[in-house]
This record gives structure tokens, C-alpha cells and sequence, in this order.
């Protein structure tokens, strides 16, 4: 569960929007590099625990109803952190956009 919660919807979307606002400004080119990596590595974590619950479901049907419930109860949780980010918030977006933009010229 980890994997699809922690993993999967908040490191996720943390990146994205982190590497975006970096491509859009033309900046800290190393960083972007390494935030590629990172994503690929949370993408190997993210296919491991969902074969591993797939495998575990398979073997313990039972279980299916339990997984389910709990990501249900986690997406709440998933939709309220990204919402107090910068997704779809216009004015956080551009005051998000500016203080990456004065940080990398003071560079």
C-alpha cells in the first residue's frame, strides 16, 4: 500500500511538478537529470508493490476486498494533499513559478 500511496500519488506528483516549473525557466539542468533518475527509481518501487499485491491477491483472494477499501480510504487523503499544492491554483502557481525563477538567478 505504501507503494501506491507514498510512491505512486504524492512523490509522483510532487516531481512533475517541481521538474516542470525547473523546464519551464531553463534551469538547473543537473537537478532536472536527477529528478529523472529519482522518477525512474519510484517507478521500479511503484511496479514492485503493485506485483506484489497482485501476486499476493492471487495466492489469498480474500484479501482483494481489504486492499481495495484501504486505497479507497487513502483518496481522500491523495486528492486533498495535491490540492493544497499548486495544482489548478493559478495565483499559488505563478508565485510558485517566481520564487523557482529568483532562486535559480541568484545562482
Amino acid at each position: 500500500m505504501y507503494n501506491k500511496f507514498a510512491e505512486g500519488e504524492l512523490a509522483e506528483t510532487g516531481y512533475k511538478s517541481f521538474y516542470d516549473e525547473l523546464k519551464t525557466i531553463c534551469k538547473m539542468f543537473g537537478l532536472m537529470e536527477g529528478i529523472d533518475h529519482l522518477k525512474k527509481d519510484e517507478s521500479r518501487h511503484i511496479a514492485y508493490g503493485t506485483f506484489l499485491l497482485q501476486r499476493l491477491i492471487c495466492e489469498h483472494p480474500h484479501l482483494f476486498d481489504r486492499v481495495a477499501k484501504k486505497l479507497e480510504e487513502l483518496e481522500p487523503l491523495t486528492i486533498s494533499f495535491n490540492a493544497e499544492g499548486v495544482i489548478g491554483d493559478v495565483k499559488k502557481g505563478k508565485e510558485y513559478h517566481s520564487d523557482i525563477k529568483k532562486f535559480s538567478e541568484k545562482s
